[in-house]
């Protein structure tokens, strides 16, 4: 009886060992401690995990091997109440072994009991997240691609790259139905996309001399790049080789070269994500349930919105090529894509809306214009090109005031004058009154110190008057010089000179 009672009061100080030793990363300690207590399915971590758990999380593969054996035979109880146990999170050592890159692992699991290898990857967290999300999410290209291939046995293996846009476009040709799935928020995989102005040309600020760079090499095209995803090796030397691979015009590239290439790679991965998207997305993803965005003000807004107000061209004219309809989407503001991108100031998507509603004309398949539609608050497009909210990329409050100004020309000459286009906001606002009220302090700072009332006494403010008084009659007489030249010689004895 005493010998009973001894045992677990070994075991309670094995427990305490094991996490301190695991800390200090004396697994040998661990490993030890194991085999002579039978801890293996034991909770130490205040997580409520299991020395396998943290074996996995550690990334020690050696030893969760040799934790392994000690689980042996396979098909015993210990070995599968250890392998399916979850911690607090949800979490499986399964779960562990994907999300930290551990293939080794991975295949030690799956391989030790194979009749139990189907359900240790259908198992989800309290994330919902299965072994084969956390390798994708995490990027573990060779992890995800093993663990897909023990879910689907039947399909056939390659080798792939290892960046995270190529594994993207793996996991879409794999997975296809995964485009049109979102998580709790709805939010889907092309509303991320749609988030990144920076993964497309149309949200990237190229400089003159890069813009020559980007446009100055070319990437052979979109078939060889999925070829090469699809058949170089995975090691990291191999992806730099991919990129050197690449059609430039230049000789050795500097570093402004190479920076520009690889953002012309990865705006080539994002179209191409974004194409292979669309394809396999349902057409219910582009439109609102208009029931239930009068009571869920969280639903998120449609992708073309989202591309819109960001900026980006390319998946605005892709989803509306595909999806005509998708137009007439509104935000919980009532704010369509027109309204949404007079707001943020996109020219460029605003030139691509107002080509494509020439094209429906000339079709005759436009409902309404979208040009002529208001928000919750009656702002037209006018009205919000008016606001100033917006930084214009030029230095100082005048050239802000200059762009502001011919932005709000723009809208005005480009919108259809139409007896239905109201000129009040419910705010009782003309969009001249609002442009005139927004931009009053824009007003002030650009106005010089010498000539607010304020500063009128201020030395400094009398050296601008004169130094501007004094400039003005230089420019005066120059001005008389040169007339005075230009018509001398237009007297007439000038035209007898041969």
């Amino acid at each position: 009886m005493d010998a009973v009672q001894a045992q677990p009061s070994y075991s309670n100080l094995g427990i305490a060992r094991l996490p301190q030793s695991a800390a200090i990363g004396r697994w040998d300690i661990v490993h030890t401690i194991c085999r002579e207590n039978w801890l293996l399915n034991v909770p130490i971590t205040k997580m409520g995990g299991t020395v396998l758990h943290l074996a996995a999380y550690h990334k020690q593969e050696m030893i969760f091997e040799q934790l392994l054996q000690q689980l042996r035979p396979p098909g015993s109880l210990l070995a599968k109440v250890s392998l399916k146990r979850k911690n607090n999170v949800g979490n499986t050592p399964l779960h562990y072994a994907a999300e930290v890159g551990s293939k080794k692992i991975c295949r030690s699991i799956i391989e030790f009991d194979r009749a139990e290898s189907a359900t240790l990857l259908s198992f989800h967290n309290d994330e919902g997240e299965t072994p084969l999300f956390l390798a994708a999410l995490h990027g573990y290209i060779d992890v995800f691609l093993y663990l897909h291939f023990k879910c689907h046995p039947g399909r056939e293996h390659s080798n792939y790259c290892t960046r995270k846009n190529e594994l993207a476009l793996i996991i879409l040709h794999l997975h296809k139905d995964l485009a049109n799935l979102g998580n709790k928020k709805g939010i889907t995989p092309l509303h991320l996309l749609a988030s990144k102005p920076s993964a497309f040309k149309s949200g990237s600020n190229l400089r003159s001399f890069e813009n020559i760079i980007y446009h100055s090499f070319a990437i052979t095209n979109d078939q060889e790049l999925i070829r090469q995803a699809r058949e170089k090796t995975c090691q990291a030397a191999a992806d730099e080789q991919n990129l050197e691979r690449l059609q430039v015009t230049h000789g050795a590239p500097s570093e402004t070269v190479r920076k520009v290439r690889m953002m012309k790679v990865r705006h080539t991965w994002s179209v191409l994500i974004m194409n292979n998207l669309l394809e396999n997305a349902s057409m219910y993803q582009f439109l609102q349930d208009k029931e239930r965005k009068k009571d869920d003000i969280d639903q998120p807004a449609t992708a073309i919105l989202i591309a819109a107000k960001n900026g980006i061209t390319e998946m605005v004219e892709k989803i509306l090529e595909r999806y005509p309809v998708a137009m007439y989407e509104e935000d919980r503001d009532r704010k369509n894509v027109v309204l949404l991108t007079v707001k943020h100031n996109q020219p460029r998507v605003y030139e691509l809306l107002l080509l494509l509603l020439l094209l429906l004309r000339k079709k005759n398949t436009l409902k309404y214009s979208i040009f002529n539609e208001v928000d919750c608050d009656g702002n037209s497009a006018l009205h919000l090109a008016a606001e100033a909210d917006f930084n214009w990329p030029v230095l100082g409050a005048a050239s802000q005031m200059q762009w502001g100004i011919k932005w709000y020309e723009y809208i005005k000459n480009s919108m259809q004058r139409s007896s239905g286009l109201p000129l009040l906001n419910k705010n009782g606002q003309t969009p001249e009154e609002v442009f005139t009220e927004k931009h009053k302090d824009l007003v002030k700072i650009g106005v010089p110190d010498g000539v607010k009332e304020v500063n009128k006494n201020n030395k400094a403010s009398k050296v601008l008057a004169v130094s501007s008084f004094v400039s003005f009659c230089t420019s005066l007489i120059a001005v008389v010089m040169f007339l005075s030249i230009l018509t001398s010689v237009s007297d007439v004895p000038s035209f007898a000179v041969g």
